[in-house]
């Protein structure tokens, strides 16, 4: 029997291949896994959320941002569909 043993991805190894790929992937730790497309009922919660939560950061230092921004942990790399900053983001990244 052949066995295929695969190393575990780091996530610096997934943030260069996922830059190379058309489409967007999450990483969970081990390896990259596929993005499904979204709905119109998923694109009206993120719209509703984005109103309603960014309309009350209007005087915060804190931002809103939406699922295009990825946010990395030590071992993961993930694209929520809402989430708020409180910190400096350079201009150009990719992740927080």
């Amino acid at each position: 029997m052949n066995v295929v043993l695969r190393t575990r991805m780091t996530v610096e190894e997934f943030l260069a291949w996922e830059a190379r790929q058309e489409q967007k992937w999450e990483f969970d730790g081990f390896h990259p896994v596929a993005m499904a497309g979204g709905t119109s009922e998923h694109a009206a919660l993120q719209r509703n959320l984005a109103i309603s939560v960014g309309g009350r950061l209007r005087t915060a230092p804190c931002k809103f941002y939406g699922s295009d921004f990825k946010l990395r942990t030590a071992h993961t790399v993930r694209y929520p569909d809402a989430m708020v900053v409180c910190a400096p983001v350079p201009r150009g990244s990719t992740y927080v």
